[in-house]
């Protein structure tokens, strides 16, 4: 109460309320994102569980989560609605403040100002060339762009180079750059990443699960450690780069040559509880197998077992796993039941593998069930590869 007087505050008069901080914001309407949560409404039109499920499980070879795990249900309910059809289309109100998003992420070359105000070809050149580069996903900081910038002006409009400014002749600076970027291309220092999705608080009772299924079929049908086989599979770059590049700001999914699937290829590494190495399988990227190797390397690798196959996107999918199966890991089986003893047609075997949706599907369990009975699949539970895949923590 002394107190109180001495500084002649009333001690009745209760301090104001601290301002609640607001927490973080995610713009899903961006170009970045808004088309594949539309795509995949379309896909599952009469569940948004079963989209929000396909878009959580968007991930790339090499990457831990999904660009789209922060989602939730009740967003979704927010944006679309059911129509007499009882399918799910997104509400009226959200279409302008999408297209207005849209209209404004196209908009962000204002055409050209300052010292290029009276260059508009030279302009155009440097904001075409630099949207080139950052769409064929090649990484940009202030050097490359800064190259690029004065390339492009020395020879389209050297002449500026001969104009006077406060300090001195005109010259094309990291300053210059950095600042063309963010105020004609609407782009901001990003690093090259995505979202990670979170270990469970009871990954390692998920492990012990895990543990006891192998156990439990090792026993039940006498499985030799030969023939309990894991696999994964990861990307690898042909190109490394820096983790950081120029993007738009505000958008969390930065893309980047080397972390996106551009110039990489798809490897399945796989390995036996015995220790043993399987052969390797290799996904290059095109449309036809001419862009399988052919060479001599490419040759011994397939007689050693390797299968070198292609995809539109380098990406595992049906069809690859299935040939995976059939010439890496059925031939395997057959070739240790041999130095065993066992009879191949009747020796059950297992395989650890991770929970990627084209392993998790009904088509590719259907498939399995159908043409290999013998083989029992056990998933390592989602989100904890980190700690429970073994080509992950062991290899």
């Amino acid at each position: 109460m002394a107190a109180a007087e001495e500084t002649g505050v009333d001690a009745s008069e209760k301090p104001p309320p601290a301002k609640k901080k607001r927490g973080s914001y995610r713009n899903w309407f961006v170009p970045d994102l808004w088309p594949f949560i539309e795509q995949a409404v379309k896909q599952h039109p009469k569940s948004l569980y079963e989209a929000l499920f396909s878009l959580q499980h968007i991930r790339k070879p090499g990457c831990v989560g999904s660009p789209f795990d922060n989602l939730t249900i009740n967003t979704l309910k927010g944006w679309f609605e059911k129509d007499v059809t009882g399918h799910f289309v997104l509400w009226r109100k959200y279409e302008e403040a999408i297209k207005l998003q849209f209209t404004w992420s196209a908009a962000q070359d204002k055409g050209p100002r300052g010292i290029l105000k009276d260059h508009p070809v030279a302009f155009q050149m440097i904001v075409d060339t630099l949207k080139g580069m950052r769409d064929s996903r090649q990484p940009l900081d202030s050097t490359i762009t800064q190259t690029v910038i004065q390339g492009i002006i020395s020879a389209v409009a050297p002449e500026l180079f001969e104009r006077r400014t406060k300090s001195g002749f005109f010259s094309v600076l990291r300053r210059f750059a950095r600042k063309f970027v963010r105020r004609h291309m609407g782009w901001t220092w990003r690093r090259s990443t995505t979202a990670a999705s979170k270990l469970p608080a009871d990954w390692e009772s998920q492990g012990h699960d895990m543990a006891y299924r192998i156990v439990a079929l090792v026993k039940t049908y006498d499985i030799p450690k030969e023939l309990v086989i894991n696999s994964d599979q990861t990307a690898l770059h042909i190109r490394p780069s820096t983790n950081q590049t120029y993007d738009v700001k505000g958008v969390k999914d930065v893309k980047s040559l080397g972390k996106d699937d551009k110039r990489q290829i798809t490897c399945t590494v796989n390995s036996a509880a015995s220790g043993d190495l399987l052969p390797l399988q290799l996904i290059f990227q095109g449309k036809t197998t001419a862009v399988v190797p052919k060479d001599p390397e490419a040759v011994a690798a397939r007689a050693k077992g390797w299968h070198l196959t292609m995809s539109s996107n380098h990406w595992s999918n049906q069809q690859t796993m299935r040939e995976f199966v059939d010439q890496v890991i059925v031939s395997w089986h057959a070739k240790q039941c041999e130095e065993l003893g066992r009879a191949s047609s009747s020796q059950h075997y297992i395989w650890n593998i991770d929970c990627w949706k084209v392993h998790i599907s009904e088509e590719f369990r259907g498939w399995l069930k159908e043409n290999h009975s013998l083989l029992h699949l056990v998933f390592v539970p989602a989100n904890c590869t980190s700690k429970l895949q073994v080509a992950d923590v062991v290899l």
